[in-house]
């Protein structure tokens, strides 16, 4: 997140207020009706515990829960839903019976979360928003493993508690929505949050032309970034790009040039030590690019040329106005200059 303009000092996720309130007890026996113990038994959902003591053992799991959130107890209604919901949907099995309880137990988890999150009016997002911050998860039960196992669990019944994550911005005075990134912000954040989350020890990371859709700034950091991602992990990193910025951050020894010759692909050996090469010597002597410019300031030359043969100095001082410093320009300023001396010592004949 710091690397693109946030800052990481809080995070906070967006609970639907609908989803945690609505319909899903009714939406969860509807589909345990519908679906066979072979299905069910696909989720590795422990089934081995007795019945009674689970519901035991949850109710005082959300007792304790409601105590550390200083919230009102959810343990009677978390006891009554069971009730309710076994009556409605009629006949269940053991299998299917465990999954009800489990689904109402994760729901109410999440409804003594959303009384203790944080109420927000946020200008970015119409209506009032219930955002929970990381240091207010540390307090689910179970911990991360559990967390993630739970919202696993409630969308393979199509429930969706979470629906956004907000990140601080040091411009802004309010947090902002991962919904509302830019198309460069997300891809980069979606980019870095998988190779932090599943690259492995011993692993090979393949990237291809990382600086695609990013700006400048950010992938002049790139490198640096990845160390600090990947740097105490056993893996190899391999990219494909053509980025100068990228190739003036790691050390020749670290860069496999090739060029392609006709159908035949060959390695291009490297004189010049790459770390800190500028811009400009980075594509004359890596990527052999002769010239670091674009090529329309050459037409705009051309242009300036054809005015000046036309008479038409003042045009194109006007065109000239708009290149920027470089030996293209000086070049111009001279043929400008002595236009208008040769001009001007006309005049005086």
């Amino acid at each position: 997140l710091n690397y693109i303009g946030y800052d990481s000092k809080e995070v906070f996720y967006e609970l639907s207020e609908f989803q945690i309130r609505g319909y899903n007890v009714s939406k969860i026996t509807r589909e345990l009706g519908n679906l066979t113990d072979d299905e069910l038994e696909k989720q590795n959902l422990n089934t081995s515990e007795n019945l009674d003591d689970k519901i035991l053992k949850y109710s005082n799991i959300l007792e304790e829960l409601a105590q550390k959130l200083k919230t009102r107890s959810r343990r009677t209604f978390f006891e009554k839903k069971i009730d309710r919901a076994k009556s409605n949907i009629g006949n269940i099995s053991f299998i299917g019976e465990h999954y009800l309880i489990e689904s109402i137990f994760v729901l109410e988890k999440f409804s003594l979360m959303y009384r203790a999150a944080r109420e927000f009016n946020s200008n970015l997002k119409d209506g009032r928003r219930k955002l929970l911050s990381i240091h207010d998860l540390e307090k689910y039960p179970g911990g991360k493993e559990s967390l993630t196992q739970d919202i696993q669990l409630l969308e393979y019944f199509s429930i969706h508690l979470l629906t956004d994550v907000w990140c601080d911005k040091s411009s802004l005075d309010e947090p902002i929505p991962l919904s509302m990134f830019s198309s460069g912000e997300l891809s980069m954040f979606i980019r870095l949050f998988d190779l932090h989350e599943y690259v492995k020890d011993n692993s090979i990371v393949l990237i291809d032309e990382p600086e695609t859709h990013l700006h400048p700034l950010w992938i002049r950091g790139y490198i640096r970034t990845l160390i600090k991602l990947l740097g105490d992990r056993k893996c190899h990193v391999i990219i494909a790009t053509h980025s100068p910025l990228i190739v003036s951050d790691v050390t020749k020894n670290c860069i496999v040039a090739l060029q392609k010759n006709g159908n035949s692909i060959s390695q291009v050996h490297i004189d010049e030590k790459t770390l800190g090469l500028n811009y400009e010597e980075v594509l004359s002597d890596i990527f052999y690019l002769e010239e670091s410019k674009g090529r329309m300031v050459n037409e705009y030359e051309n242009i300036i040329n054809e005015l000046l043969s036309a008479n038409e100095y003042d045009k194109a001082l006007e065109i000239y106005s708009h290149i920027a410093d470089s030996d293209t320009k000086y070049r111009i300023y001279l043929k400008l200059k002595k236009f208008k001396d040769t001009s001007e010592g006309n005049s005086n004949v």
